[in-house]
């Protein structure tokens, strides 16, 4: 064997000898192999396993086969013991490959399942996010649309106003077009506000510099998805990021600041003050706390008064309780011939608590 690997000649030998084995792994140029065989069915699985040398399975197969166990007994006691060690070494090292191959196989198999999740991901935070601006683009023109009917609503009532002999009443207008007009600014900022949510991914510029926080809104262009944040752990350089329905913790590194949260101020109540005769009710009914036949009754006296000194709207309390005097409100409402329009409060103006009216012109 020497001589043939001196002289370069690629050589395949078969042997039973563990010397040649042990000559195999010590020496330059020469590499130990096998081919597995099952025990089991007396055959080869045609495996090739390189670098590990085989094992003589002789007497195994001698006592499969039904030679006279004596005989198989005295012959495996005539093998030298450090050949037997080194057979079992072999077994061992055999299932320890086995077992390295199955943990490598379900590692990889795992790995393709989450490459698979993080597409199925993927793709549902997209759709996720393409409703959302959707619902944001038609939440941003209802309430553009909605702005313009209340500005031309706000100039017809200020030529009217104007058309009105001068007085008490007609500087009760004249100061709550003027706070309208503020309010209906207010609305506009929020409006704004609306468009600035719709975060859309860009270039490095369009990032807004400054520490993330809760509130902000944020762009992940990993996972090519807006959300905003939740919580910051500023121990372990993570965050909390709500993408879609999904509730998520990423490294703030692999978070791209797009908009600061907003912080919305508090409505300002808007109330008239008058002085002579025909005083204004004010923009709001406050029924909280009353038992609903005395809420209704000042609800009627209070819906006269604000359509005598022509309020175009107005803002009924209720609060929630019981319900019994939300639903009787809404019910008069419903039916009042001085109504026109009417629902019930969003988020900034006191939510369900609270119904929103809007007045017919007289």
């Amino acid at each position: 064997l020497d001589n043939l690997r001196d002289r370069g000649i690629t050589t395949f030998a078969t042997t039973h000898y563990s010397d040649l084995k042990l000559y195999a792994h010590n020496t330059p140029g020469v590499r130990n192999a096998s081919v597995e065989f099952d025990v089991e069915t007396l055959s080869p699985t045609y495996e090739l396993s390189i670098g590990l040398p085989g094992r003589s399975n002789a007497l195994t197969i001698a006592r499969r086969l039904g030679v006279n166990p004596v005989i198989v007994e005295q012959a495996e006691a005539t093998v030298r013991p450090d050949t037997l060690q080194a057979d079992k070494l072999l077994d061992d090292i055999r299932r320890a490959k086995q077992d390295a191959l199955e943990i490598a196989e379900r590692a990889r198999a795992r790995e393709r399942q989450g490459q698979l999740l993080e597409a199925d991901l993927r793709h549902q935070l997209a759709q996720i996010e393409q409703a959302r601006r959707a619902v944001i683009g038609e939440t941003r023109d209802l309430m553009q649309a909605e702005l313009e009917e209340a500005r031309k609503e706000i100039e017809q009532l200020r030529r009217q106003a104007r058309s009105t002999p001068f007085g008490a009443t007609a500087g009760a207008h004249e100061e709550f077009l003027t706070r309208a007009e503020k309010e209906l600014s207010r609305r506009k900022d929020a409006v704004e506000s609306v468009n600035q949510r719709v975060v859309v991914p860009g270039n490095a510029e369009e990032q807004v510099a400054g520490p993330i926080e809760i509130g902000d809104l944020v762009w992940v262009a990993s996972l090519q998805a807006s959300g905003e944040v939740l919580a910051v752990y500023d121990a372990s350089g993570e965050a909390d990021v709500q993408l879609g329905n999904f509730r998520l913790k990423l490294p703030i590194k692999r978070l791209e600041l797009r908009q600061k949260a907003v912080k919305e101020a508090p409505a300002a109540a808007v109330k008239i003050q008058s002085s002579g005769p025909g005083p204004s009710p004010g923009m709001e009914l406050d029924l909280r706390g009353e038992r609903v036949e005395e809420g209704l009754d000042r609800l009627e006296r209070y819906l006269n008064d604000a359509y005598r000194v022509r309020l175009p709207f107005i803002r009924i309390i209720h609060g929630h309780g019981t319900g019994a005097m939300k639903s009787a409100v809404r019910d008069v409402l419903k039916r009042h011939p001085l109504v026109g329009s009417m629902r019930a409060g969003e988020g900034n103006e006191g939510g369900d608590g609270v119904t929103m009216v809007k007045l017919v012109s007289s």
